[in-house]
Protein backbone atom coordinates (compact mmCIF):
# COMPACT_ATOMS: atom_id res chain seq x y z
CA UNK A 1 0.00 0.00 0.00
CA UNK A 2 1.23 3.13 -1.03
CA UNK A 3 1.72 6.64 1.56
CA UNK A 4 -0.99 8.71 0.80
CA UNK A 5 1.09 11.91 1.35
CA UNK A 6 3.33 10.48 -1.14
CA UNK A 7 1.11 10.33 -4.09
CA UNK A 8 -0.81 13.48 -3.55
CA UNK A 9 0.57 16.26 -5.18
CA UNK A 10 0.50 19.73 -4.99
CA UNK A 11 -0.75 22.40 -7.47
CA UNK A 12 1.69 24.40 -9.59
CA UNK A 13 1.25 28.07 -8.66
CA UNK A 14 3.69 30.66 -10.58
CA UNK A 15 5.94 32.20 -9.11
CA UNK A 16 5.60 29.91 -5.92
CA UNK A 17 8.18 27.30 -5.33
CA UNK A 18 7.57 23.79 -5.40
CA UNK A 19 7.64 21.34 -2.40
CA UNK A 20 11.11 20.04 -3.96
CA UNK A 21 12.89 23.52 -4.08
CA UNK A 22 11.78 24.47 -0.66
CA UNK A 23 13.55 21.16 0.87
CA UNK A 24 16.89 22.42 -0.57
CA UNK A 25 19.15 24.03 2.15
CA UNK A 26 19.19 27.61 0.92
CA UNK A 27 22.73 28.57 1.19
CA UNK A 28 25.72 25.92 0.39
CA UNK A 29 23.70 22.69 0.42
CA UNK A 30 26.82 20.69 0.56
CA UNK A 31 28.60 22.24 3.48
CA UNK A 32 25.93 21.45 6.54
CA UNK A 33 29.11 19.40 8.34
CA UNK A 34 31.51 22.93 7.46
CA UNK A 35 28.71 25.09 9.25
CA UNK A 36 28.58 22.22 12.18
CA UNK A 37 32.25 22.68 12.82
CA UNK A 38 32.57 26.28 12.28
CA UNK A 39 29.68 26.73 14.19
CA UNK A 40 31.76 24.72 17.42
CA UNK A 41 35.15 26.30 16.36
CA UNK A 42 33.47 30.09 16.96
CA UNK A 43 31.63 28.90 20.52
CA UNK A 44 34.53 27.70 21.60
CA UNK A 45 36.43 30.85 20.59
CA UNK A 46 34.05 32.97 22.15
CA UNK A 47 33.57 31.57 25.42
CA UNK A 48 37.44 31.41 25.50
CA UNK A 49 37.76 35.21 24.78
CA UNK A 50 35.12 36.04 27.32
CA UNK A 51 36.97 34.05 29.89
CA UNK A 52 40.67 35.01 29.13
CA UNK A 53 40.72 38.79 27.71
CA UNK A 54 38.76 41.00 28.59
CA UNK A 55 39.66 42.94 31.98
CA UNK A 56 36.58 42.86 34.30
CA UNK A 57 36.61 45.06 37.72
CA UNK A 58 36.47 43.87 41.27
CA UNK A 59 35.23 40.18 41.61
CA UNK A 60 33.80 38.05 39.23
CA UNK A 61 33.32 34.31 38.54
CA UNK A 62 36.12 33.91 35.92
CA UNK A 63 38.54 35.17 38.84
CA UNK A 64 39.89 31.79 40.00
CA UNK A 65 39.92 29.93 36.39
CA UNK A 66 42.18 33.27 35.23
CA UNK A 67 44.38 32.77 38.34
CA UNK A 68 45.15 28.87 37.65
CA UNK A 69 45.95 29.44 34.20
CA UNK A 70 48.30 32.83 34.98
CA UNK A 71 49.85 29.98 37.37
CA UNK A 72 50.75 27.57 35.29
CA UNK A 73 51.75 29.84 32.42
CA UNK A 74 54.42 31.55 34.91
CA UNK A 75 55.58 27.48 36.07
CA UNK A 76 55.62 26.75 32.14
CA UNK A 77 57.41 30.14 30.90
CA UNK A 78 59.98 30.33 34.09
CA UNK A 79 63.71 29.88 33.23
CA UNK A 80 65.81 27.12 35.12
CA UNK A 81 68.16 29.08 36.60
CA UNK A 82 70.68 26.45 34.85
CA UNK A 83 70.11 28.18 31.80
CA UNK A 84 69.92 31.64 33.09
CA UNK A 85 73.48 32.04 31.94
CA UNK A 86 72.77 30.51 28.50
CA UNK A 87 69.73 32.85 28.13
CA UNK A 88 72.12 36.19 28.95
CA UNK A 89 74.44 34.87 26.53
CA UNK A 90 72.08 34.84 23.81
CA UNK A 91 70.56 37.87 24.93
CA UNK A 92 73.56 39.58 24.22
CA UNK A 93 74.26 38.44 21.06
CA UNK A 94 71.05 39.22 19.62
CA UNK A 95 71.40 42.58 20.97
CA UNK A 96 74.57 42.85 19.49
CA UNK A 97 73.13 41.76 16.13
CA UNK A 98 70.57 44.30 16.28
CA UNK A 99 72.84 47.22 16.76
CA UNK A 100 74.74 46.18 14.00
CA UNK A 101 71.97 45.83 11.59
CA UNK A 102 70.82 49.56 13.14
CA UNK A 103 74.13 50.51 12.10
CA UNK A 104 73.81 49.18 8.62
CA UNK A 105 70.75 50.54 8.04
CA UNK A 106 71.68 54.02 9.04
CA UNK A 107 74.63 53.77 6.86
CA UNK A 108 72.65 52.93 3.73
CA UNK A 109 70.08 55.72 4.52
CA UNK A 110 73.37 58.03 4.73
CA UNK A 111 74.25 56.64 1.21
CA UNK A 112 71.12 56.83 -0.61
CA UNK A 113 70.40 60.51 0.91
CA UNK A 114 73.83 61.22 -0.34
CA UNK A 115 73.33 60.34 -3.88
CA UNK A 116 70.33 62.36 -3.89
Amino acid sequence: MEDPRKSRSFPEIPGVPNRNELMKPLIFPNSQRGFKIFTYVLSIAAGLYCIFIPEYKGDHAFLPIRRWVHEQKGKLLQIRPEDEEYVKQRTAELAAKVELAAKETVQDTEKETAKS
